[in-house]
């Protein structure tokens, strides 16, 4: 016959099977600290794909094969710096050159009339 918790004359044994850990109910704010530290910690740790993956480009085409390879390489973040870093050479050149040069819409980035493609492959 399986002994019943609390049942054993030595008060240091303690006989817990699966259905008493299941039941079982953090006994302090201490156990419950640690608990939820070691779950906000792993969650900390595990990859996030958010944080180690770029945002992928939204463009679908592209003429201009910097910018393409900039996409493909690094998504959103390296397209940007590729082309901030364009306008930073325009604009050391004296040329007045700004994202909205080339983008009607910077959430969209919808391109504007003027041949963006060819103001920005200038200074690629």
């Amino acid at each position: 016959m399986p002994r019943q918790m609390g049942s054993s004359p030595d008060p240091t044994f303690v006989d817990l099977d699966s259905e008493a850990i299941a039941m079982r109910k953090p006994s302090s704010p201490t156990t419950i600290i640690v608990l939820m530290s070691g779950l906000l910690l792993g969650g900390l740790l595990s990859p996030a794909a958010s944080a180690e993956d770029p945002a992928p480009c939204s463009a679908k085409s592209f003429k201009i094969a910097k910018v393409k390879a900039a996409c493909e390489d690094g998504g959103q973040p390296a397209a940007k710096n590729l082309m901030k870093a364009a306008v930073k050479k325009a604009k050391e050149a004296g040329e007045s050159m700004t994202c909205k040069s080339c983008h009607s819409e910077l959430k969209t980035y919808a391109l504007t009339g003027d041949d963006p493609v060819g103001k920005l492959e200038k200074w690629l």
